[in-house]
């Protein structure tokens, strides 16, 4: 079963996006699929090791990705589902699980008591719930159809058949009420939440930990007893193979920008001799972006690592505002480097006494061209 598991992982869309992009979805499912090892051996254990390392690798995961906080409710509905294991939700163990969880995660809400608690409401505005709710068929469309393209339509299939049928014909196992307990709670909250707002199909990355077991377990006994749903279980197989080979691949071939998955990630060495071509002619020594992935771009690619700013814009809106902006002084001589979907701001235009555009490129990788971006040389008399 766990070779099979293993196999499963391996041609998941999903899964090889995370190692090919450093991303923050890595780390989660890591810790989530550690925490579910963990949970099992503190539950049929009961040994107090066991629970505080489960509560520091929730805690640890949820350093990684807010998600992870999740597996706490997972493991709370496990044990008031589960008549053995009930016990623990009033126990020791219980709040030896939750100390250290809290332990480990006191950094993030440390910081955010310091910023006004940015990630809450960032969190609020992303989930929709502060706005009017109202069903959006379109945005669970989307989500549906992101779910199929980063799972593939059979195994996705094949692992909602697989929690449907353990569901109703194995409930009773402890082992079925654990994985359905940390495959269900996430998949249903974030298809709820698609009717309102939109969810991104990595985001239930995590629970696929759980949803690869239960496809295998059930699977592998039902073909066992009917033989002639093989090729289907080969097909999906082979269509998730090939889906990742193309993931693995496409970055030698050229591909249309609209299809190509590691476009915002390419090209930035380019787009960074660029900049610094245009910095070294203008003397400038103001550096301004319109967006927040080009700043932290030009700050981690520039030869000297220099401090780039944004826009002013509220308080939480980026990183950036968490600190001090910039300030235009007599002589100052700035660039502004935008993407080609927008141009430079009345605002930022208003700051200044001359301006011009002295770069419009594509930035290239490998000979292709990647993203559209202006550059604008600015000056204060």
């Amino acid at each position: 079963t766990a070779l099979w598991c293993l196999a499963v992982a391996a041609v998941i869309p999903i899964f090889a996006i995370g190692a090919i992009l450093m991303t923050i979805d890595p780390l989660s499912v890591f810790f989530w699929a550690w925490g579910m090892n963990l949970a099992w051996q503190a539950l049929e254990t009961g040994k107090m090791r066991y629970w505080i390392l489960l509560g520091a690798a929730i805690g640890i995961g949820f350093l990684a990705k807010f998600i992870n906080a999740m597996q706490l409710l997972s493991l709370l509905i496990f044990m008031g589902w589960s008549r053995p294991h009930r016990h623990f939700l009033f126990s020791r163990q219980n709040l030896a699980m939750f100390l250290a969880f809290a332990v480990c995660s006191f950094p993030l809400f440390w910081w955010n008591y310091q910023t006004g608690w940015l990630h809450i409401r960032a969190l609020h505005e992303r989930s929709g719930i502060g706005h009017t709710f109202g069903i959006h068929p379109n945005e669970v469309v989307r989500y549906l159809g992101g779910l199929l393209g980063v799972i593939t339509p059979l195994l996705l299939i094949g692992m909602v058949v697989a929690a449907i049928g353990l569901w109703r014909n194995q409930s009773g196992e402890t082992r079925v009420k654990h994985l359905l307990s940390q495959f269900l709670p996430i998949q249903i909250m974030y298809l709820l939440l698609s009717l309102n707002s939109r969810v991104e199909p990595n985001w239930m990355a995590p629970t696929l930990v759980a949803g690869i077991v239960l496809l295998v377990v059930f699977w592998r006994d039902f073909i066992h007893r009917k033989p002639g749903w093989r090729w289907v279980s080969w097909t999906a197989l082979g269509m998730g193979l090939v889906m990742t080979l193309v993931i693995h691949t496409m970055t030698f071939f050229t591909v249309p920008l609209k299809v190509d998955l590691f476009r915002r990630g390419e090209g930035w060495h380019d787009f960074a001799r660029h900049v610094e071509k245009a910095r070294e002619q203008a003397h400038a020594t103001l550096l301004i972006a319109n967006y927040y992935s080009q700043a932290s771009m030009m700050a981690f690619y520039l030869p000297d690592h220099p401090t780039v700013y944004v826009p002013p814009a509220p308080y939480g809106d980026s990183q950036f505002t968490l600190w001090p902006g910039y300030v235009v002084k007599p002589g100052t001589h700035a660039l502004y480097v935008t993407d080609g979907n927008s141009t430079l701001p009345p605002k930022v235009q208003d700051e200044f006494d001359h301006w011009q555009l002295v770069d419009d490129f594509w930035s290239q990788y490998h000979g292709r061209n990647t993203t559209h971006f202006l550059i604008y040389s600015l000056q204060k008399d």
